[in-house]
């Protein structure tokens, strides 16, 4: 497989995204490699992104639907692709020039990657970019400078977005398409359905997007509940077991189960985390399990404690220190 043999649909989601769909089709427009083609799946959008792409963008294929979630839309956008290679992109996000350049560049030298991602920007609500990982750390965690493992030791690492994800189209296919319906979680569930199937992920270790946070409709702005949560992890430990990858997915189920306790502890739902917390005991470090039979014992004082914890970190700004520290010891990768 050459570069020249990859040709590349575009899909894009859009809900009431014309304050920032200019921003996504014109990075798609601006690539120093051009992709094959664009689709755009308005889901049911009540403000002017129609008008402005059907106006603007005529190299763009449009297709409406009615109002179905980010993951029906992506789904539209597959079956209708006349290219075997997907690329995805958010309304709200956006790629860098060279993003489809080097993914071919790395397709070019692998030709028996089915699947590809890469690094990405962060820019905050204002407009401050963020580092997401040095190419330098990712590469300390990759198998090559061009290659991951699996899913699992990219997702661990915190280095993918489905604005970065290039994949076959007969892959999404055979791993069943994005779920319908979820409000939350949908691209981590299909990325690791085709991660049981298919090892390793290319990957570009510099960035080749943006990813733009805090915006209230986003797309990536849905935090999920304890059940929905307890429901994911599940689904995943039994199909990583199917497929003979548990070993793999549980550090990831790990990471989850983490996630969702310290959020928990911070939004003052500390009385869920009893519930929510029993069937995935094991999974956690003795600390954990500590930390949190005190907590529970005393959740007033707890509480009251992660409010003055939390003041501090903010105003000494601790917080990505504090979260790596959290995560590593979540992750597996590292203890703290």
């Amino acid at each position: 497989m050459t570069e020249q043999d990859i040709r590349i649909t575009a899909v894009i989601p859009a809900y009431n995204a014309e304050q920032t769909i200019r921003r996504s089709l014109d990075s798609v427009a601006a690539q120093t490699e051009a992709v094959d083609e664009i689709i755009v799946v308005d889901d049911g959008s009540t403000d002017t992104t129609g008008r402005i792409i059907q106006s603007e963008y005529p190299q763009v294929r449009y297709i409406r639907q009615a109002n179905a979630g980010p993951s029906t839309a992506r789904n539209r956008g597959i079956q209708e692709a006349s290219c075997e290679w997907i690329a995805f992109l958010d309304a709200d996000d956006e790629w860098l020039p060279e993003k489809t350049s080097r993914q071919k560049e790395v397709l070019g030298q692998h030709p028996e990657l089915v699947w590809i991602a890469g690094n990405y920007l962060r820019r905050s609500h204002d407009q401050r970019e963020l580092p997401n990982q040095s190419r330098d750390t990712l590469l300390k965690q990759m198998e090559s400078d061009c290659l991951f493992a699996s899913y699992a030791h990219a997702y661990l690492a915190k280095s993918v977005g489905t604005m970065n994800f290039l994949v076959r189209r007969e892959v999404l296919m055979e791993a069943g398409m994005f779920m319908e319906g979820w409000k939350s979680s949908e691209d981590h569930d299909i990325w690791f359905r085709v991660s049981y199937r298919h090892e390793p992920l290319g990957f570009v270790p510099e960035p080749i997007s943006r990813y733009y946070m805090d915006r209230p409709d986003s797309l990536a702005s849905r935090r999920p509940g304890w059940e929905f949560t307890q429901q994911f992890v599940n689904r995943h430990l039994e199909f990583s077991a199917q497929f003979h990858k548990l070993h793999e997915f549980e550090p990831c189920a790990r990471r989850i189960v983490v996630d969702w306790i310290r959020g928990a502890l911070f939004d003052n739902r500390i009385i869920l985390i009893r519930s929510f917390v029993k069937p995935f005991t094991r999974m956690l470090s003795w600390r954990w399990r500590l930390f949190l039979g005190l907590a529970l014992i005393w959740p007033d004082c707890t509480m009251k404690a992660l409010r003055i914890v939390s003041l501090i970190i903010r105003k000494l700004n601790l917080r990505r220190r504090v979260i790596r520290t959290w995560d590593y010891g979540a992750n597996g990768i590292k203890e703290s």
